[in-house]
């Protein structure tokens, strides 16, 4: 950017300030934005008062556009040390009821895209409820989270395999899903069927041997996990190649557990597969089986509203 273009941005920055701080009328703080569309990520970064563009009256007040363009000013900050003042600042927009769904939907779009900047995890504080869906917070609530169904519930829909050490044998049937020269080895070698084995099958893509077991030694497969456990765990993390066929064996056993699940926090499997990077696919196959697009979650928000207020 250069000096004169610098100037001007600084020089807008502090007519936003002064708007904000002069209490002024949500049509005068549209004009700015109107006026100066193209430098508005840029404007912002540059304000003293930007706790201002997450003030409820303003969010709840400005033109949807507008509203999407601070969202949007948000989620492509990811890169920045920012993670923290972002996350705090997006929490109480999302747990607003005085906000419409789908203003709230749009805070909540961005927050799940903001990135923890550095290794190991964010502060305690991001150990709530709130910030549930964003990855980074998740493994934080998941660390720091007192004991109880919550902090279960995340543990037991991760694919987290430590612990099962294949033999070479063993590996190469579950890297090639041989389900016959897996259950055979399995049995010689006398290995216990174990969420670990379970979890290192899924994380494979075995999904033959993964459904072997399921069909035949179903009590130990739900002793390991309960089938809504399973269910969240691949909505969560696996390709639809792999979700899919366990979404329906499941589905079939047990009817109607698609269509009813809820995690902790209210939300159902179309939620979860939110956060998978193929769960399109995913989504209608549970749609099929009877998955609601619009159940809300303990903040008021469902599938659908965050599908349609995207950033």
């Amino acid at each position: 950017m250069t000096t004169e273009k610098t100037i001007a941005i600084e020089k807008k920055a502090h007519e936003l300030d002064e708007l904000f701080c002069s209490e002024a009328s949500i049509d005068q703080i549209e004009h700015f934005f109107q006026s100066n569309q193209a430098d508005l990520h840029s404007i912002f970064l540059k304000i003293i008062c930007r706790n201002y563009l997450t003030f409820p009256d303003i969010i709840a007040g400005l033109d949807k556009q507008y509203v999407r363009e601070i969202c949007r000013f948000f989620s492509n900050r990811y890169r920045t040390a920012e993670y923290s003042s972002f996350m705090l600042a997006l929490g109480p927009i999302i747990m607003s009821r005085r906000i419409s769904a789908e203003r709230r939907a749009m805070f909540w779009n961005a927050m799940t895209s903001l990135r923890w900047p550095w290794t190991g995890l964010p502060d305690r504080v991001f150990a709530q409820d709130v910030f549930i869906d964003n990855d980074d917070a998740r493994r934080c609530f998941s660390y720091h989270a007192e004991q109880g169904p919550k902090h279960d519930f995340i543990r037991h829909t991760a694919l987290d395999a430590r612990g099962f050490i294949p033999a070479d044998e063993v590996r190469r049937a579950i890297d090639n899903d041989y389900v016959s020269v897996f259950e055979m080895s399995r049995q010689l070698r006398g290995k216990e069927i174990s969420v670990t084995m379970l979890v290192f099958l899924l994380r494979h893509h075995a999904v033959m041997c993964f459904l072997h077991l399921l069909a035949h030694f179903p009590k130990k497969v739900y002793k390991c996990r309960s089938p809504e456990e399973w269910l969240f765990t691949v909505c969560r993390c696996c390709p639809p190649k792999t979700a899919i066929p366990i979404i329906r064996s499941i589905e079939e056993d047990k009817p109607g557990i698609v269509a009813n699940a809820r995690d902790p926090w209210g939300n159902n499997l179309l939620w979860n597969t939110l956060s998978n990077m193929c769960g399109s696919y995913i989504q209608e196959e549970l749609l099929s089986l009877g998955c609601d697009p619009d159940a809300e979650n303990q903040w008021g928000l469902s599938y659908r509203i965050v599908q349609e207020n995207e950033l």
